[in-house]
């Protein structure tokens, strides 16, 4: 049995197969007015919607940027050697072992005199990462002067 609707917008009384069904019902407006509709919404919002896309692209791009860097930390923080240093003569042979192995420094913060230290961590790829850690402010001038 063939059931037909009239469209709320043309008022032409149309077959079931020409509506969209949502949940097993029939929708309206009939598929030719909705189509109709969507594509002069589309002509007429075209620089809204351009905007949107751009900033939904720009979002996505910063969610994978950061948890591209949220994970990279995560390894990091994981696969590390902490280290504090506060004699001279302990820095010398840590200061060797970071050159011969080819480590690089890669995040400096904080300064010898505060409560933190002054934190260097040295990185290679695919090993252990190294954490310096002094109150020393010797130490601090040749990590800087070295640039280590």
């Amino acid at each position: 049995m063939i059931i037909n609707y009239k469209c709320t917008k043309c008022n032409i009384e149309k077959s079931e197969d020409d509506y969209y069904k949502q949940k097993g019902k029939v929708t309206q407006p009939c598929k030719d007015c909705r189509n109709k509709y969507q594509k002069e919404y589309r002509k007429a919002h075209l620089e809204s919607q351009k905007a949107r896309q751009r900033e939904w692209k720009r979002s996505k791009f910063v969610r994978i940027f950061y948890l591209t860097i949220k994970s990279f930390i995560l390894r990091t923080v994981i696969n590390m050697k902490t280290r504090t240093v506060e004699s001279f003569e302990k820095w010398l042979i840590i200061k060797q072992y970071i050159i011969d192995n080819g480590y690089r420094s890669w995040q400096r913060q904080y300064d010898y005199s505060t409560k933190e230290g002054y934190q260097v961590r040295f990185w290679k790829a695919n090993t252990e990462q190294i954490e310096v850690i002094t109150h020393n402010k010797d130490i601090e001038e040749d990590i800087r002067k070295n640039s280590l």
